[in-house]
């Protein structure tokens, strides 16, 4: 199974997508920075596909536990080259 594993307490990061997208910034204990949809302060992981093509990104997983490494599963997203992708780890699976 294809897999984007991150560990938000450690700063060992491993990403497995062909080598296109990797993790450019992760913000953990937001207090005032970005907000999401609801307007809450939710700690976030900002991807960029470093590809010239698109890459989709359905069937990958992304965790923050070792054990568990398919918490959340991705969605059908289609990720433009050159481009980057704000997700939200709020719990709140949208």
């Amino acid at each position: 199974m294809r897999k984007l594993s991150f560990l938000l307490s450690l700063a060992f990061t491993t990403i497995y997508v062909h080598g296109q997208v990797k993790i450019n910034e992760i913000l953990t204990s937001n207090v005032q920075g970005i907000v999401d949809e609801d307007n809450e302060y939710s700690d976030w992981i900002e991807l960029y596909n470093t590809a010239d093509s698109v890459v989709s990104l359905e069937g990958y997983t992304l965790s923050d536990d070792k054990i568990e490494t398919g918490k959340w599963l991705f969605p059908p997203v289609k990720f433009m080259p050159h481009s980057y992708l704000l997700l939200f780890a709020s719990g709140k699976d949208r």
